[in-house]
């Protein structure tokens, strides 16, 4: 990614990359049950296994932050516009996609809601 986006909600005339029910989901599985969403995102944010040491020392880092601190510091990231004041550049619409791969892969979300399901002791 070269830069963040200066707003990653979709608008009727700017493509941010996410619909309001994509972040929603993002949400809830963050508030839920914040264990299984690090296990799911570390590796696919680093881009390898769990056995990575890459993978593991982002692991680590997610699963020491404060759920409802990461989950806050989401909501605000995901939901803002910052659009007046950052000049636009044509990168962002390309490093939302990639982004919206890391967060909403089709499996990552199955895997995150299986594992929930099967080990109800680690929710958050």
């Amino acid at each position: 990614m070269i830069s963040a986006s200066p707003r990653y909600l979709n608008d009727v005339d700017y493509y941010g990359g996410f619909e309001q029910e994509d972040l929603d989901q993002l949400f809830e599985a963050m508030g839920s049950n914040y264990n299984a969403w690090c296990s799911g995102f570390a590796p696919l944010a680093v881009g390898g296994d769990m056995e990575s040491v890459a993978v593991q020392e982002f692991s680590r880092t997610l699963f020491n932050m404060r759920p409802d601190i990461a989950l806050s510091v989401a909501q605000t990231i995901f939901q803002s516009d910052m659009r007046q004041s950052s000049a636009l550049s044509p990168c962002r619409a390309a490093s939302s996609k990639v982004l919206k791969t890391w967060l909403f892969p089709s499996s990552s979300l199955n895997t995150c809601t299986k594992t929930w399901a099967a080990n109800p002791s680690s929710k958050s």
